[in-house]
């Protein structure tokens, strides 16, 4: 009998030995899982969080080189890279991917976004002068050109393809322009001379740009008289509220926006983009041997374009480039996006 109940005893120790080796495994294993399952989270924090940063710096920025590394990432490492997969030169749209890698404890995760992005700063540039009115008047006399062909700002040939000279909002414009000016050379570009084509391009809104222009602007003006240059290398940004009187001379890189009418007289050179808008009208009026390599937009409900001397507006693709350039070395550069992508 002492013999059976101590061959029990042993055979209860054997099973609850077992049992316990079991549950031992099992509990190890539970914390392995639970630690893997944590570390899966926080990879996928990070990954997301990483892309969140990525997308955040090129809305503010635009810009679509860079790589960020960071080795304390909310406790993991963490690279990210924004690249331009693709660019429309002429509409200012890129198509950019931004790439997320993470790794916790040896186990790597990765993601990214591909978005489709406009530069909310820098209109599509369908000519060399574009006209948003509903009634505008133009009146040319003397030596003066209007050129749709791309122009470096060193006055050599760009390789961008032609552009009309002027773009109006209505046929009743053209027509006008047409009637007035055809069998002459004051504007020039792609189709027959005088080269003009029509555009009502309801996207396209001078006033809501000038107001973005106007938040980040290096220079905040009343007038032209102190007015800064800018170079290539910085260009600047002035916003003009009110009219602008330029004289004399002058060399200037970057964005003139106006809230108002210009007037530019003497030996005179804006490379860039030249906005300007009125609320009810507004005047351009160049004589003499200005000039304005890159673009010019005129916005108001009634405008007047008046040239004459030597006066010279030309297309220039390098000339926009340098100003896309500019805001985005200095973090300027507004991008809308769209037709986002996201994807593991």
């Amino acid at each position: 009998m002492g013999r059976m109940i101590l061959i029990v005893v042993l055979g209860f120790i054997v099973i609850f030995g077992y049992v316990r080796s079991n549950l031992n495994r099992t509990a190890e294993r539970a914390m392995d899982n639970s630690s893997q399952f944590a570390d899966n989270i926080q990879l996928s924090q990070l990954t997301s969080s990483a892309l969140e940063y990525g997308l955040s710096i090129y809305i503010q920025t635009g810009d679509v080189d860079t790589t960020i590394i960071d080795s304390s990432w909310l406790g993991g490492i963490v690279t990210v890279s924004i690249s331009r997969e693709g660019r429309d030169t002429l509409n200012n749209i890129d198509s950019v991917l931004i790439r997320a890698n993470s790794e916790v404890n040896g186990v790597i995760d990765s993601s990214q976004i591909a978005l489709i992005s406009k530069s909310l700063l820098i209109p599509p540039i369908t000519s060399s002068v574009g006209v948003s009115s509903e009634s505008a008047s133009f009146s040319f006399n003397g030596n003066v050109e209007i050129h749709g062909q791309d122009t470096n700002m060193d006055g050599t040939t760009g390789d961008a393809p032609e552009l009309p000279g002027i773009t109006v909002s209505n046929s009743e414009d053209s027509t006008t322009l047409a009637d007035e000016y055809g069998g002459t050379t004051f504007i020039q570009g792609t189709g027959t001379e005088p080269s003009i084509s029509v555009s009502n391009d309801s996207t396209v809104d001078l006033q809501e740009i000038v107001q973005y222009y106007a938040a980040i602007a290096d220079q905040s003006l009343s007038d032209c008289n102190t007015l800064g240059e800018g170079s290539i290398g910085s260009p600047t940004i002035a916003h003009i509220d009110g009219d602008c009187t330029m004289n004399g001379t002058l060399d200037g890189y970057g964005v003139l926006v106006i809230e108002g009418s210009l007037t530019m007289r003497g030996n005179v050179s804006w490379n860039g983009l030249v906005i300007v808008v009125g609320t009810s009208s507004m005047e351009f009026d160049a004589s003499g041997t200005p000039s304005i390599f890159g673009a010019l937009l005129l916005g108001a409900p009634e405008t007047d374009l008046s040239m004459s001397g030597t006066a010279d507006l030309y297309y220039s693709s390098e000339a926009i480039q340098m100003v896309q350039t500019g805001l985005e070395n200095s973090g300027r550069n507004r991008r809308l996006l769209s037709e986002i992508s996201w994807w593991e």
